[in-house]
């Protein structure tokens, strides 16, 4: 008799589990596009920021930054 409530309990405890997995995921998602399309607007206005931006004598070449070099640039 044990065995079965046992049985009987773990298929509950499955089966909340399972109830969380969609809305979880959903959530999870929303965060992440949140997350996506705040950086995509900080980046948006990072080349005007950076072309603002006075660098010191001692900074290197943005030859040498590679493809972040292109914001340092005027």
């Amino acid at each position: 008799m044990e065995n079965g409530n046992l049985e009987q309990k773990e298929m509950s405890m499955i089966s909340e589990l399972n109830r969380w997995k969609v809305p979880g995921l959903l959530g999870w998602l929303i965060v992440t596009f949140a997350a996506a399309a705040l950086g995509a607007g900080a980046t948006v206005q990072a080349k005007a920021f950076y072309g603002q931006v006075v660098r010191p004598a001692w900074t290197r070449l943005p030859i040498f930054l590679g493809q972040s070099g292109h914001f340092c640039t005027q």
